[in-house]
């Protein structure tokens, strides 16, 4: 009996740590140290939300589905918090390898505002992530 249970308890181990290693960072997390996830939509950040400075040119980048066969998306930033609302929207072009970059200017948003990315094709939603607008750095 006991060797049963040390065999399952082993196997669970194995499966949970599998699963934990396989997206760190976060779900919506395709930062530089991750590999690329194939079948997927993501934006790149590191850490547990996208950060932006309240600057302008603030680049946000991502990954599309290749086997989507999409060549534009549409990403969506808007406020989650009322104190500073915004909405923000921008095309990209996505390169042949999924990939695209966009930039936006948030030099009149204060640092602390909280928002939601959302990365759109045709109006269909292929990605969301939690971000906030940090103070800009000297």
């Amino acid at each position: 009996m006991s060797r049963r249970v040390a065999a399952l308890a082993a196997a669970l181990l194995l499966v949970a740590a599998a699963g934990c290693g396989a997206l760190p960072g976060g779900a919506e997390n395709g930062g530089p140290d991750e590999p690329v996830r194939e079948n997927e939509s993501y934006f790149s950040f590191d850490g547990e939300r996208l950060t932006l400075e309240s600057t302008a040119d603030q680049s946000i980048a991502g990954h599309v589905n290749e086997s989507r066969d999409i060549e534009t998306v549409a990403v969506r930033l808007q406020s989650t918090d009322t104190k500073s609302p915004f909405l923000r929207s921008a095309t990209a072009n996505v390169s042949e390898s999924g990939t695209f970059e966009t930039a936006f200017n948030f030099s009149n948003v204060d640092g602390g505002a909280g928002f939601t990315a959302t990365l759109l094709h045709n109006g269909t939603t292929l990605a969301e992530a939690d971000g906030e607008v940090v103070n800009a750095t000297a």
